[in-house]
Order: structure tokens, then C-alpha cells, then sequence
């Protein structure tokens, strides 16, 4: 990165001085010493960006790991062009990195945050002069690796249909949806939605068959964040994400947590209310569902469990009519990124052995202190979490390829996505009938152990399993006698 030669307005001078100003070290500081002090670092995701921009980022990696699309296909004109042209791919890397880095001729930040930010650009451009290295070295190797990727259908070179990746997805619910009552109403809350082109019309074509439809959070500028519902429930949708966003804006605030996560929480926070009732006779029966993706409380565990309670109490005050009646029953579903980090030192050997030794479907106890805090906090305020708090959903593994190398074999055990419920209160509301975990293959983790789970995979094509309950609302638990029926289920989330 430092002794690149002068191209499009890249002074390599000017690079140079920039990184050891802020490194303090010695003037002939090399590339490796940058990294091993960790002023430079490669602890960064290999990301595939809008491929329509022509100034995309351009990660070989990425595109040599893809199945191709075609003579004239993006991924193919990339791949190709990484492994057989690499100075002009090297340029192109360079014109990315020149339009979009922010401040890159700022020689001295003012802010630790600034100079954080600036380090991390200048991380990711060696990052991806790395990866076209290693590409640009062995293509044909590449080749042979592209076929094990879930994204390319078995036994060729060409990409595994979206529709099928969606359908492989949706296949959970499907199956969860057949077993139940005709018109049961479904909710289903999603993060990570894909948006390609045409993603909608791929999305249509699998959900409109089974009566579901999809409605993206308007908001979020990344339009990621939605529901999938039943059709039907359509016409009674109730957005109310500016009424309780507001609200929980200002709990944040009270809680003094950072600026980034109060924006990265508030912005894919979807809340709709649902008339549960549409297809029977009698009174409209609302239901609120709030719909998160909470990406930055981090160790921050019992603060979030404390947002999560307050979110459940202000829901259950919603009113979807004017001048009406509050919604008959709140409830959350999504991502909580929660973490169960493995004890400090414990190499790949053992998280394998641990996780091949808990329990199925548990994170390994020895992970579990970390999510205590969030889950006391639910327990106070009567909140039951679905399945409950120590079941893994999420099981990763990283390999070489990802741009972290010293972890690689390193395992991702961990809890994720969420229903939460006020089943534990004096007088609930709602029970739970039936819980499905979408994509988990119990009868293979049950006879090989937990790591026969390891995601995506092309049975599961997502990197969390999608958690699905059947409600019952209005009803007296004691007694066991439901007043008024209805089941949502959910949530879906990094589908």
C-alpha cells in the first residue's frame, strides 16, 4: 500500500507519510511490521458490493469464490479480469479507493474516531491488493474451490438460482404453515432481505403461491429490514414505527449509550400493528410486532435486555386506531447480535471439542456469562424468550478466506434471533402453542453432534436459523381456555 506507484493521483508519498504519523514508528516501517503492530489491520469482512456501480469494490476473493454468470456476466467479467489482468485490476481497486475514501489527504485527525475510521480504509485497500495477489497467483485453484460454494448448483460452474436459495429459506415455514389450521394468520419479521435486481419479483414468486406477501421497511435506507405476512392481513397493516421508534429513541437516551447504538437500533426497527381477527366475525383483535436488529450493544448485555423490556412495555401501549383501544398484545422478534465469546486462549481444537460436547442445539457453558445479564433482565419484567436464551442459533466457522487469517478455524456459536413473549407475567395474555427452528436438521445434529449444524450449507443457504412460534393470544393460561385465537410466527431473521 506504501509503495504503490503513482496512479490516477495516488501519491505514494503522501500515503506513506499519512500512516506513519499516526503509527509513531521508525521511517523505514515495512508493510508486515504495520500489520503485526496493528496499525494496520486485517480484521475486515470481504464484502460484495452494488456490482451495477461501476466504481464498486472490487475484492477478487469474492468474485474467484463465486460461480460464474455467463460470457457477459458481472462475476465472470470480474473474475476473469482478476485472475488474468491483474496490474488493470489493480488499478480499478486504486479508483475505488480514491473516490471513496473519506478525507484521504486529512494529515491529521482531530478525532480518535477519525483517525479509527481512516485506518480502517487504509486496512481494507492492502485487504483487497492482498486478495488479488493470492488470485491473480492461482486461479486455477480458485476454480476447483468456487465449486464447493452453496451458491453454485452441484456438479457445474453456474449459480444456484436465487429462487431456489429463497425457496430453501422459506421451506421451514412452509412446512410449519401446512400443519396448521387453514387461515392462520402469519408474521414473520426478517433482516438481511435480499435486494439484488429483481429480488422482489424472486420474492413474489415464492411467497405469493403460499398466500404470504413482503412489505420492506421504508425507512431503512438499506431496505433490508421487513415482514412477510399473510395477504390477507394486508389491508388492516398498521405501520406505527415512527410512534414507538420516537419513544424508544428517547429510553436510549436515557440509558446514556452512544449515538451508533441508538442509530443502528432505531434505524431497522419496524413496528406494525396486525388486526388478527380479519377472517372471523366479532370486534378487530390487534396484535403489535416489533420487529428489530440490534448490531452495536456488544458487551452491553443487561443495558439491551433493559431496551427489550421497555420495548415490549411501550408496544403493549400502542393504539393502531385513532381514538380507539390499545393493541390486545405485544410481540418482538429479530436479531439481537447477542455475543458468547469463547474464554480467552481457547484454541480451535477445544471450541470444536466444547461444542461437540454441549448439549444439542446449546452454546458450551463456558460461553454463556456474557448473555446473563440480558436474560435477568427479561426475567424481571415477566419476558420469556423463544427457544430459550442459551440455544445457539447461529454455528460458523471461519476459514482462510475471510479476511481475519490468524482466526481462522475459529467457531461462531451463538445466540442471534429471538421471539420474546410476556408469557411470565401474572396474568399473560398469550402461550405459546409450538416452537420450529427453520433450517436446524435435528435428527443429523442429534447423531453426529452439534457441528453436522454448520452454516450456510445448501440445505440451509442463511447463516441463522429462523425461529417460528405458533401464539395463542387471549387466552387465561391457568385455565387453559383460549378466548380469542390467532398465531403469528417469526422471526426470519439474516434470511
Amino acid at each position: 500500500v506504501i509503495a504503490v506507484p503513482r496512479v490516477h493521483g495516488l501519491h505514494p508519498s503522501r500515503s506513506r507519510t499519512r500512516i506513519r504519523s499516526r503509527a509513531h514508528t521508525q521511517q523505514d516501517a515495512s508493510i508486515a511490521s504495520l500489520i503485526k503492530g496493528r496499525v494496520l489491520d486485517l480484521h475486515l469482512d470481504n464484502k460484495w458490493l452494488s456490482s451495477s456501480d461501476p466504481l464498486s469494490r472490487c475484492n477478487a476473493i469474492v468474485f474467484a469464490l463465486s460461480p460464474y454468470t455467463g460470457s457477459d456476466g458481472v462475476v465472470t467479467i470480474q473474475r476473469k479480469g482478476a485472475q488474468a489482468n491483474p496490474q488493470e485490476y489493480r488499478e480499478r481497486i486504486l479508483a475505488f479507493f480514491l473516490t471513496k475514501c473519506p478525507d484521504q489527504y486529512n494529515m491529521h485527525p482531530t478525532k480518535d474516531d477519525d483517525n479509527a475510521y481512516q485506518k480502517q480504509w487504509a486496512s481494507l485497500l492492502l485487504w483487497d491488493l492482498l486478495c488479488l495477489f493470492s488470485v491473480s497467483q492461482s486461479p486455477e485453484a480458485f476454480d476447483s474451490l468456487s465449486h464447493c460454494s452453496m451458491l453454485v448448483t452441484p456438479g457445474s460452474d453456474n449459480p444456484r438460482p436465487m429462487t431456489e436459495r429463497i425457496a430453501a429459506i422459506v421451506k421451514p415455514l412452509t412446512d410449519f404453515c401446512v400443519a396448521q389450521p387453514a387461515g392462520t394468520p402469519v408474521v414473520l419479521g426478517c433482516q438481511e432481505l435480499p435486494t439484488d435486481d429483481n429480488s422482489d419479483v424472486w420474492l413474489e414468486s415464492v411467497l405469493s403461491p403460499m398466500g404470504l406477501k413482503c412489505r420492506r421497511q421504508v425507512s431503512d435506507v438499506s431496505i433490508t429490514t421487513g415482514f412477510i405476512h399473510s395477504a390477507y392481513l394486508d389491508a388492516g397493516f398498521v405501520d406505527m414505527s415512527t410512534v414507538l421508534n420516537a419513544q424508544l429513541t428517547e429510553f436510549l437516551k436515557s440509558l446514556d449509550v452512544s449515538d451508533r447504538i441508538i442509530g443502528t437500533t432505531i434505524r431497522r426497527a419496524q413496528v406494525a400493528c396486525y388486526d388478527i381477527n380479519q377472517t372471523s366475525s366479532g370486534d378487530p383483535y390487534y396484535v403489535a410486532v416489533v420487529n428489530f436488529h440490534c448490531k452495536s450493544f456488544k458487551k452491553l448485555t443487561g443495558v439491551q435486555g433493559k431496551f427489550m423490556a421497555k420495548a415490549m412495555e411501550l408496544a403493549a401501549l400502542l393504539v393502531p386506531v385513532e381514538g380507539g383501544e390499545p393493541v390486545k398484545e405485544a410481540v418482538l422478534v429479530g436479531d439481537m447480535n447477542l455475543e458468547a465469546p469463547w474464554p480467552k486462549g481457547t484454541n480451535p481444537e477445544e471450541q470444536r471439542k466444547a461444542v461437540l460436547e454441549a448439549e444439542p442445539f446449546m452454546i458450551p457453558e463456558g460461553n454463556r456469562e456474557s448473555m446473563a445479564p440480558f436474560g435477568e433482565e427479561l426475567d424481571k419484567a415477566g419476558i420469556e424468550t423463544f427457544p430459550p436464551l442459551n440455544y445457539f442459533t447461529t454455528l460458523k466457522l471461519r476459514t482462510r478466506f475471510q479476511a481475519q487469517p490468524e482466526k481462522e478455524g475459529d467457531i461462531n456459536c451463538s445466540r442471534k434471533d429471538f421471539v420474546f413473549a410476556s408469557t411470565n407475567v401474572e396474568k399473560p395474555n398469550v402461550m405459546i402453542d409450538q416452537l420450529l427452528v427453520g433450517g436446524r436438521d435435528d435428527a443429523t445434529a442429534e447423531a453426529e453432534g452439534n457441528l453436522a449444524l454448520l452454516m450456510p450449507s445448501r440445505l440451509w443457504p442463511g447463516d441463522h436459523f429462523a425461529i417460528l412460534a405458533m401464539m395463542t393470544f387471549g387466552v387465561n393460561v391457568s385455565s387453559g381456555v383460549a378466548t380469542e385465537q390467532g398465531a403469528a410466527a417469526g422471526p426470519a431473521a439474516e434470511a
